[in-house]
Order: C-alpha cells, then sequence, then structure tokens
C-alpha cells in the first residue's frame, strides 16, 4: 500500500517539475508540425483536384455527353415532335447503356404522364413520372443537365441518382430525358481513385448525403453532424488536419461545379510520420529526464502521505470498534483525500442505515400490534392456518363464535375441528385450493364445540411469503340472519300473502315437477272459486273480502289431506293438489268441503260462504293440464248451477247488514214507508206499484253496507273526499239489488234516488222527468224525514220550517209539483 503512494508522488513529482520542459517542447513540436500541416495540406488539395478532374472526366462528363448525344439524335427529335418513342431510339438507348457500363437506366418521362424505359419496364397503374424526384429536379435549371438528389428508383427499388434535362419542343415543354446510376456503381468509380497508402475517398451531395463511399453500407448517411464536415465548411481552404481520439488525418475537399457534389479526401498521418518522428524524439529524451527528477523529489513527500495513511488506517479500526464518532479532518485534493472523504462518508451512511433500521424496527412493532389488535378484535371470526391447514391461531370472536379457546385446537387440522361431518370433503378441497395459491369465498355450514351448525361465508386467503403459500388465512362470517331472512323470502315466493296458503307460483311449479317425474299412479285435482267475492269487495269492502278469502282457505285447509297441496291460484280461485287420490277420493273431500261449509254457515247468521268446486283424477299417462282444465269446467257447471241462490244468499246477509245497523236513527224505514205510500197515491201512482214503493222506501239505502262507519256517524259536516265516499252508497245499493231477485226490479230506483230536478244531482246527473216518478217521490220523503228527525250533529226542525226548505228547493232538487202536493198532503189535517 505504501509502495503505491509513494509511486503516486512520485508521478506527481514528475508532474511539477516535467510541465515546464514539456511544454517547451511541446511548443517547438507544434510549430513544426504546423509547418508540416501547411505542407499536406496542399499536397493533399493538389492530389483531390486531380482525382476530381479524373472522376468528372470519367463519369460527369461522360454521363452529361451521352445525355447530350442521346438528346441530339435526329431519331430522338423526330420522336418528341411525333410525341411518340420508337423502337430506334429505345435502341440507341439501350446501346450507350451497354457502352457506359455506369448508366443503370435510361428513360424519357412525358408531359403527360408517361414514361418510357430501357431496359424495358411496364409501371403500376397509378404511376406518375411527374411527382418523381428525378422528373422534379429538372425544373430547378430548365433546358439544362441537371443532378438530382439520390432517391429510391421504383424498379429496382435500390437508391440511384439521375442526370436530367428537361426537353421542350417549339417552346413547349414536352417531357424530362434522365439517366441514372446506382450508387453503388459511383462507388466502384470513387474506389478506384488512387490516393496514397490507407487513404480513401467519398463523395457527397450538396445536402451532405454519401452517395459514393469504398463501403457500401456508408451510402445515404448524412454526415453534416461529423465534425470534420464542421470543421472543413468553416475553413477556407477546404483541408484541414482533423483528428476524432480514435484516428488522426488530414481532410480535404474539391466541389464538382456541373453536379454540386463534393469530392472529399481522408489522408492518414501516416503519411507524414516520418517526417515529424525527429521532433518527437527530442520531446521525449527532455521527458525522461524530468521523470527522474520527480522521482527523487516523490522520495522526499512520501513520509507525509504515510502519515496520512496511517491515521485512515486508525480511523477504520474505531469504526470496526463500532464507535461512528470519527471527525474528517484531511483536506487534501489527491485520490488519498478523496479516499479518506469516501470512508467517511461510508460511515455517515452507516449510521444513517443504522438509525433507519430503528425506526423500520419501531415500524414493524407498531403495524405487529396494530395487526394483533385489528385481528383480536375483528368482528368476524379469523383463523390462521400453516401449509398444513393446521390451526395456529385464531382471534377473539372465533373462540366466541365457535366455543373453542385455542389451546383446544393449536395445531389440529381446521376441517376436523369445525366443518360438519357431511361437508369433510368440501373442507379439505377449500383448504387445497387455497394452498395452491388460489382465493376462495362461499357459503356453507359449520359446526360449533356444543354441535349446533351456524351457516357462515367464509373468505380465504392464501399467506404467501417469498412467494410461497405458507399459510392460509381464514375468515368465517355468521349470516344465520341472512340466511334466515333468504328463507323467508323463498316462502313468501311461494306463499300467499293473505291467505298463507301456497300461491299459483307454487301451484304450477309442482304441476310441472309432478309431470316430469311421472312418480305417481295417480293424482287428483280439486278447484275452488269462492262465490260472490266481487259483491262482497264493491258492497262491504276489500277487508270484508279478504275476510272471506281467509274464512274460506281455512275451511279447505280443515278438509284435505295433510299430504295435499293447496293453493291461491286466483283472486278468487283456489286449487287442491292431492296425490294418489282417485276419483273416489276426491268425492269424499269434495263433501267434506261442504259439510264444513254449512257447519259454518249455520253458525253465522251475518256472514254466510259459498264455495263452488270442480274436481279431475288423472293418471301419470295423461296430461295434468287437461286434468285442471277438466276440473275447472266440472267447477264453473257448479257454479252456473247455483249461482242465482248463492247472490240472494249473499243479498239476504247484507239485508240483515243494514236491519242490524238501522242507519241514522230508528223507525227511519217505518216512517218513509208509511209517507211513500202516501205521497205516491196522490201523485197516480197504480196500486199495484204501491208494494214496490214501501219495498223500495225501506231499502233505498241499502248501498251503505259499504260506506265505513267513521264517514256513515262522522258527528258533523263530510268533507270533500268523505262526501264523494258517501256518494258512492246509490251505485252500491244498485249493485245489491240487482243481485237479488227480491230487490232487482226496483234497483233503477235505488240508483236515481239522489238525482236533481236540475240535473247536478249524482251519480248519473239526470234532470226533470228524466228521473224515475219513484225517485223523485223518494227524494222528497227522505229530504223531509232526515229534516224533521234529531242528528248526531244537530237538532231536528219542526213541520213548517222543513216545508219552507222543501219550497225553497223546489225546481232545483226537487220535482216541483211533487214538493206541492207532499206540503198539502201534510199540512192536511185529514191526512
Amino acid at each position: 500500500m505504501r509502495w503505491n503512494i509513494v509511486k503516486k508522488l512520485s508521478v506527481f513529482s514528475i508532474i511539477i517539475i516535467t510541465v515546464p520542459v514539456i511544454l517547451l517542447g511541446f511548443l517547438t513540436y507544434q510549430a513544426s508540425e504546423r509547418i508540416l500541416i501547411q505542407r499536406m495540406q496542399n499536397t493533399s488539395l493538389h492530389i483531390m483536384g486531380i482525382a476530381a478532374d479524373y472522376f468528372i472526366q470519367k463519369y460527369v462528363g461522360e454521363t452529361e455527353n451521352t445525355i447530350n448525344l442521346l438528346t441530339s439524335s435526329p431519331n430522338f427529335n423526330s420522336a418528341i415532335a411525333s410525341r411518340e418513342i420508337g423502337g430506334v431510339v429505345l435502341q440507341e438507348w439501350e446501346n450507350q447503356r451497354r457502352f457506359n457500363d455506369h448508366i443503370w437506366y435510361v428513360y424519357f418521362g412525358s408531359a403527360d404522364g408517361k414514361i418510357d424505359v430501357v431496359p424495358s419496364w411496364q409501371p403500376d397503374s397509378g404511376y406518375d413520372p411527374r411527382v418523381r424526384p428525378w422528373y422534379k429536379a429538372a425544373f430547378t435549371n430548365p433546358g439544362t443537365i441537371v443532378w438530382s438528389n439520390p432517391y429510391i428508383e421504383t424498379i429496382s427499388q435500390n437508391t440511384v441518382i439521375s442526370a436530367v434535362k428537361s426537353i421542350e419542343h417549339n417552346g413547349e415543354l414536352v417531357g424530362v430525358f434522365a439517366i441514372d446510376t446506382s450508387l453503388y456503381k459511383l462507388s466502384d468509380i470513387i474506389r478506384d481513385l488512387k490516393l496514397g497508402t490507407g487513404a480513401y475517398a467519398i463523395l457527397i451531395d450538396k445536402d451532405a448525403n454519401i452517395i459514393a463511399h469504398n463501403e457500401v453500407s456508408e451510402l445515404g448517411k448524412n454526415v453534416s453532424e461529423e465534425g470534420w464536415f464542421q470543421t472543413l465548411v468553416q475553413h477556407p481552404k477546404k483541408s484541414i488536419y482533423y483528428s476524432d481520439g480514435e484516428r488522426t488525418v488530414f481532410v480535404s475537399a474539391v466541389n464538382i461545379a456541373q453536379t454540386g457534389w463534393t469530392l472529399v479526401g481522408f489522408i492518414p498521418e501516416a503519411a507524414f510520420a516520418n517526417e515529424s518522428l525527429p521532433i518527437k524524439n527530442k520531446t521525449m529524451q527532455v521527458g525522461f529526464w524530468s521523470v527522474l527528477a520527480a522521482i527523487i523529489i516523490s522520495l522526499l513527500a512520501a513520509r507525509r502521505f504515510v502519515g496520512r495513511m496511517h491515521k485512515l488506517i486508525l480511523d477504520m479500526k474505531r469504526v470496526e470498534a463500532g464507535d461512528f464518532s470519527i471527525q474528517f479532518t484531511d483536506h487534501s485534493s489527491d485520490e488519498l483525500a478523496e479516499l479518506n472523504t469516501k470512508f467517511h462518508n461510508m460511515v455517515k451512511h452507516i449510521q444513517a442505515l443504522l438509525q433507519q433500521r430503528d425506526q423500520t424496527a419501531t415500524e414493524l412493532q407498531r403495524q405487529k400490534i396494530y395487526f394483533a389488535q385489528l385481528f383480536e378484535n375483528s368482528p368476524e371470526s379469523i383463523a390462521i392456518l400453516d401449509s398444513q391447514a393446521r390451526i395456529i391461531d385464531i382471534n377473539r370472536d372465533f373462540e366466541s363464535f365457535f366455543q373453542y379457546e385455542l389451546r383446544e385446537v393449536y395445531g389440529r387440522l381446521i376441517d376436523d375441528v369445525i366443518v360438519p361431518s357431511t361437508l369433510y370433503e368440501e373442507g379439505l378441497a377449500i383448504s387445497k385450493t387455497v394452498l395452491e395459491s388460489v382465493k376462495c369465498q362461499l357459503d356453507t355450514t359449520r359446526k360449533r364445540k356444543d354441535g349446533s351448525l351456524v351457516d357462515v361465508q367464509l373468505i380465504a386467503y392464501p399467506i404467501i411469503i417469498d412467494d410461497q403459500v405458507a399459510g392460509i388465512y381464514a375468515i368465517y362470517r355468521d349470516i344465520s340472519e341472512r340466511k334466515r331472512a333468504e328463507n323467508q323470502l323463498q316462502y313468501m315466493s311461494f306463499r300467499d300473502v293473505l291467505t298463507g296458503v301456497f300461491n299459483r307460483n307454487y301451484f304450477e311449479q309442482e304441476l310441472q315437477r309432478l309431470e316430469s317425474e311421472q312418480k305417481m299412479d295417480r293424482l287428483g285435482i280439486i278447484v275452488c272459486d269462492v262465490d260472490g267475492l266481487k259483491l262482497i269487495n264493491d258492497t262491504l269492502g276489500h277487508e270484508k273480502g279478504d275476510l272471506l278469502l281467509k274464512t274460506a282457505a281455512e275451511i279447505l285447509q280443515s278438509s284435505i289431506p295433510h299430504e295435499a297441496v293447496l293453493a291461491r291460484i286466483g283472486g278468487d280461485e283456489f286449487g287442491i293438489l292431492l296425490p294418489g287420490a282417485g276419483e273416489a277420493e276426491l268425492a269424499t273431500v269434495y263433501t267434506r268441503i261442504h259439510q264444513k261449509l254449512r257447519v259454518y254457515n249455520s253458525s253465522r247468521s251475518d256472514f254466510t260462504i259459498s264455495l263452488s268446486l270442480g274436481y279431475a283424477s288423472v293418471s301419470h299417462a295423461a296430461s295434468l293440464k287437461d286434468a285442471v282444465k277438466l276440473a275447472d269446467n266440472r267447477m264453473y257447471k257448479e257454479k252456473l248451477h247455483r249461482s242465482q241462490s248463492a247472490r240472494s244468499a249473499l243479498v239476504k246477509t247484507l239485508m240483515h247488514a243494514l236491519h242490524a245497523r238501522d242507519f241514522i236513527t230508528e223507525g227511519h224505514g217505518e216512517r218513509m214507508q208509511e209517507l211513500v205510500e202516501k205521497l205516491a197515491r196522490r201523485a197516480g201512482v197504480h196500486e199495484y206499484a204501491i208494494g214496490d214503493m214501501k219495498l223500495f222506501a225501506q231499502f233505498h239505502d241499502l248501498g251503505k253496507v259499504g260506506i265505513p262507519d267513521g264517514i256513515l256517524f262522522k258527528p258533523g259536516p263530510l268533507d270533500e273526499t268523505e262526501l264523494a265516499e258517501m256518494r258512492r252508497h246509490s251505485e252500491i245499493g244498485y249493485r245489491i239489488a240487482i243481485a237479488s231477485p227480491e230487490l232487482n226490479h226496483i234497483a233503477d230506483w235505488i240508483l236515481k234516488h239522489h238525482e236533481w230536478w236540475n240535473g247536478n244531482g249524482y251519480p248519473i246527473g239526470l234532470k226533470g222527468t228524466e228521473i224515475p216518478l219513484e225517485s223523485r217521490i223518494l227524494a222528497i220523503v227522505d229530504a223531509y224525514d232526515a229534516m224533521t228527525n234529531d242528528r248526531p250533529y244537530r237538532k231536528g226542525m219542526d213541520k213548517d220550517t222543513a216545508c219552507i226548505e222543501l219550497t225553497r228547493c223546489a225546481g232545483k232538487m226537487f220535482d216541483p209539483n211533487l214538493v206541492h202536493s207532499f206540503i198539502e198532503m201534510i199540512t192536511d189535517p185529514d191526512e
């Protein structure tokens, strides 16, 4: 190590001592070299001038002479005049091409876009010579020979240069004549130039592209960015002595005026090495003695540098012992100082790394605590497994959910602990999949310690360390509530919400299943229809209609075997499937249903139920759809047979409800019958119709059974919505009466008994005599009775006040003639 330092110091001393001597020698050598260079420059320019003259004679002159010769040919001029290049002209071109081996192609592009070529060539469709570079180049100097820039020739796809000349006839441009040559041909000509040992020439165009070179790979290269080119362009003599670090050459250039090209020659330094050799030898002698003196001086300076190295070694020992507090005191600028600097920088870097290590360890510890808390406090059950799917850790929620402590399950296979025996193969498959680096997520069932089963969502991730699966991170999420909700939703999707029996969707799926399986020898089907449901809904409201459906479903359910399927398959229709039932069994069920209906109806005086039934039995060979159709047809036949009696029963039920409620006040119906009978007689109603008028008076408000009690008995005036609901009672009453044989002949009077004389009544808006006489009579009697009797929100009027009110409304609400007769009637003391 010390020997290297001494050596270094010796070199330093040599530099100090020899600089003046070498500088003096260098200046002397440079002066001599300049003289030599000037002489070599002149010589190289002379050589390049000769070479340029040869090139012009060899190539440029011959090519231009050929163009002038061919374009001045009488045959060519005749062809130009006729606008048709014939075989004689083409043969002249071919002869010249064969005579001059540097000529590649001879061709003429006409102004109308045609081209004639030797050797013969057929252009592609769409080829237009007028857009080619050679054609355009001719117009830079019309009438003279112009040399184009290198371009890709269409025929052979080679890079060529063209000598071109525009051709005119009678002052009119007829086309462009061109001769082109391959860059390879130019390179062959340049290669033949004799410039001396190791010397060579290149030819570049006016854009500094190489168009000839003894190395074919250099063709087309642009040299405008080359150092020698930029230096040469700025030199007035166009001859320079150039070195790029790898070679030293004389570069000389001669311009070829005819083409705008430049011939550049490169003559190596070896050409004048012998003339500069004595100067170099003198310089080396001076350098030798200077080095010798420097060695002596360096030995004297070595001791100081050895002391610096010794201090560096001591600093290293302190760092090796773990002391990083050393101070940097060497401010020199040599290599030893640089080494000292790098060592102290390395020490600082090690200190920073140690601090970073401590910070990283602290951060890792923090993250470990964070993960541990996240793991322990997660609201989901988590287990960490090794690469064999054995438990190595579980969190608090896992212990609570599955009822195991870590000590009970540590090291055991997870599948042996919480996987039910029926799902053991599934558990093994999951472990295998995750250990193959595949995430797994599914809903499944797992087993607690007490043996109870729970629905869970399992999410298992592979634990990957250094690109290897080291274990499994398994998360178990309790989905029992979700499963219960799904089961409830599934239950509801197959159940009728109102009655609780199966719905049409389930009924049809069961039919399809039974038809596809064909496992049963026989199947019984019963179709049931609830009679009068619409009438109940329209009169008593949908709440009563819903009660009717639920009661019917209960009766049906209690009448069929437990294996039978009962479904609501329509608004008022039920279907029953009885596996294995024949005609006899179906008849028994049919009878049982009707017996239960009679028992129910006999115990209820206010509300009766009527069902129409039809049934059919089918073997496995028959169509279930046909059986359903047969049962449906039988049900409709029964419905038609007993529809009138069923409606009459319902109407009687409604009439019973009317009597039970005795609207507004007791005796209203009886008073109405008496007054209506008297006024009808005064109005000339036939005696046989008096009985119908009394029936009308008794049931004119039958529709009020369908009006809610909150509106009917409201202690005060009705608002607009309530009034609109109340006005529906005439329509409801009409529907009830039209369905009853006892009342259907007065249904029209019930519908129209609230029409006004002026047409502002309801529900139709009739006026005058369009309103039936019976309805006009009842309207007056009904209004009088209402005014003279107490209501929940007011006291009744006296007779005179009521008469005044009737008179005021005569002609508006009431028939004025009938009002006059009614007032006479009630004021007549004999009545």
